[in-house]
């Protein structure tokens, strides 16, 4: 498994358990690294969502 793969693990476990932001701080840096990573633009974007941060949802989940 590579080192992206390990890491949007471990933020998909802290998503499914409500660590929003624990899960936010790793998709945001997945996307520094790659910007246009789909699943961490994707799950970014349902995080915005579960915040009612809908126009960031918008955004994201389009990119």
């Amino acid at each position: 498994m590579s080192d992206i793969n390990r890491v949007m693990k471990q933020a998909l476990a802290f998503h499914r358990d409500g660590k929003l932001g624990q899960a936010e701080k790793i998709y945001r840096g997945v996307l520094a690294r790659h910007p246009d990573h789909p699943d961490a633009l994707h799950l970014l974007g349902t995080i915005a969502i579960e915040t009612n941060n809908f126009s960031d949802a918008v955004m994201l989940i389009g990119k």
